[in-house]
């Protein structure tokens, strides 16, 4: 009979683990403190990108959310199987969830291991942009700039449920200053405006994982998913309707960066 017990684990970066000949492990969160992208590779096959801006290694009073939620596509480590975090130099990773202890002769179930052969094509992860106005540019009323485009090649698709962040640098934005805009194939997904209201989403509804002066609720896509199929293209824009020019501090670039987290599939349903 299976035996389920906590998963709670931190890895680092340059070791390579192995489970137990009768340990399986289903990892339904994961948190990192890697600054830059990485991702866990399990039994030499890559998993989904995460970076700390998206999935801390934990929850903090100074974090607006912790680990991500990957629950409805867990990683699943078969027993006797290597594994191991490839993030920045001596990063660490979190892997939290259950560990299936199994009898002698026991085997996984079927179902986690139909998980396992289509995690490497099937998963959660982020993608990110962002754009620089230019050491002592002002952002002037009206202006409307491209933070990212993404387009899948024809066989992959993303469904973005989850987080959406930004990360505002070296501007001072107040409630109502600047909206966030989506679009598929540059067709707006908010394309009918009401009298003197913008089109868009205020974007300090869009909080990073330290601003939680700023908004202690993070921003998710759960209810209302965007769906990009191979061959289209998502673009997200910023635009100034604050009335006047934003301004960054002398001898800096406001600077803003998106990342938007999601399910990837490529070549699978």
């Amino acid at each position: 009979m299976v035996v389920e017990v906590t998963l709670n684990k931190v890895l680092t970066q340059g070791t390579t683990y192995r489970t137990h000949p009768r340990v399986c492990y289903v990892v339904q969160k994961i948190g990192t403190n890697s600054t830059s992208s990485g991702y866990l590779v399990i039994d030499g096959k890559v998993t989904g990108a995460i970076i700390a801006d998206i999935a801390p290694i934990r929850k903090t009073s100074s974090y607006v959310y912790g680990p991500l939620d990957i629950s409805r596509l867990p990683y699943v480590i078969p027993p006797d199987t290597s594994f191991y975090w490839n993030g920045a130099s001596g990063s660490d990773v979190r892997l939290i969830g259950k560990i299936l202890q199994l009898a002698p002769g026991e085997v996984v179930p079927e179902s986690l291991l139909a998980r396992y052969r289509e995690q490497p094509d099937k998963h959660i992860k982020y993608v990110s942009g962002s754009y620089s106005f230019g050491t002592d540019t002002a952002w002037s009323d009206g202006t409307e700039v491209t933070i990212l485009t993404l387009t899948p090649t024809t066989i992959e698709k993303y469904k973005f449920n989850d987080l959406v962040v930004v990360d505002i640098a070296n501007a001072t934005i107040s409630d109502g200053d600047v909206v966030l805009k989506f679009y598929v194939d540059n067709n707006p997904l908010e394309f009918l405006e009401s009298n003197n209201v913008e089109a868009g989403l205020d974007i300090l509804a869009f909080p990073h994982r330290d601003d939680v002066a700023t908004n202690e609720v993070a921003f998710s896509l759960k209810d209302l998913p965007i769906l990009l199929e191979g061959d289209h293209t998502l673009k997200v824009t910023a635009k100034n309707i604050s009335g006047s020019s934003i301004t960054p501090p002398s001898g800096t670039s406001i600077t803003l960066t998106l990342y938007m987290v999601g399910e990837y599939s490529k070549g699978v349903a």
